[in-house]
């Protein structure tokens, strides 16, 4: 005798086993195809960078920020704070792999200074997709990054003042160093100097006790002596107020002006900082 009613239940229990089974296989190959794209797309996404800089090892920083920094004198107390909330605006408008370096205008006319710092933004969370990678820890490198950097330019400025103050010879030396670079060509390039702008090298030239006109000065053979090439540089000055030296001012700024200018550079703005102590 034929059982047509268990022999359809067991096919219909059959089918239903089936369809879950493919079902599962189905989703297995999804999450797999999904998760490789993911895994690719991450790697096509991640940068390599030196451990040491965080600079990127297969291209050329995004922009290359020079920040010079004159302990020639110490700074006031109003100065020291004005000074950073105009650095840390600076830091963050840096932009990812963007490169920074640190120097300090050297202790004489003959040295060639070198960065006391050199090291790349990491970038911070907001630069990544979280699906891609994790925010948490690159803005964790940001920060270690941003602190590195505020802590190597206040201890520069706390160190012992010194009588020479060859600005002109470090800036050439950061036109040589940074900005000449071939790997630099088409990218944006800043210089930012915290200083008063008092050149003071022996025998050559004393803005404590005068201020020369420029075009005397671009006669002499000392300014054939430290020109530089600065094409396309972009100049930030955090002009620190002397009240008792008499050649500070708008004159004083303007042949600072004229002297970027003649090297080709771009001062964007010079922002006096006031309270010297």
């Amino acid at each position: 005798m034929r059982r047509p009613d268990l022999f359809s239940e067991g096919t219909d229990e059959g089918g239903r086993q089936l369809g879950a089974l493919r079902l599962l296989v189905a989703a297995i190959i999804v999450i797999l195809i999904v998760g490789g794209f993911l895994y690719v797309k991450s790697r096509a996404l991640v940068t390599p960078t030196d451990s040491q800089s965080l600079c990127p090892t297969k291209q050329s920083p995004t922009e290359v920020v020079a920040i010079l920094l004159d302990p020639s004198d110490r700074l006031g107390e109003p100065q020291r704070i004005q000074l950073q909330s105009a650095l840390d605006r600076v830091a963050n408008a840096v932009q990812r792999f963007g490169l920074v370096e640190v120097y300090r205008i050297g202790t004489s006319a003959s040295s060639v200074p070198q960065p006391v710092l050199h090291l790349c933004n990491p970038g911070s969370g907001a630069d990544v997709s979280r699906v891609y990678s994790n925010p948490d820890q690159v803005t964790k490198r940001w920060r270690t990054w941003a602190a590195s950097v505020a802590t190597t330019i206040d201890t520069e400025l706390s160190s012992d003042r010194q009588p020479a103050s060859p600005i002109f010879e470090t800036v050439q030396a950061i036109g040589v160093r940074a900005f000449g670079q071939r790997m630099f060509d088409n990218r944006p390039k800043r210089l930012v100097i915290v200083s008063d702008l008092l050149q003071n090298v022996e025998g050559k030239l004393d803005m404590y006790r005068e201020l020369p006109s420029f075009d005397a000065f671009k006669n002499t053979p000392y300014y054939r002596q430290v020109r530089t090439d600065l094409s396309d540089v972009h100049v930030f000055v955090l002009y620190l107020n002397r009240p008792f030296v008499h050649t500070q001012g708008t004159q004083h700024v303007e042949f600072w002006r004229r002297y970027f200018a003649d090297q080709q550079a771009h001062l964007d703005s010079a922002v006096q900082l006031f309270g010297a102590r």
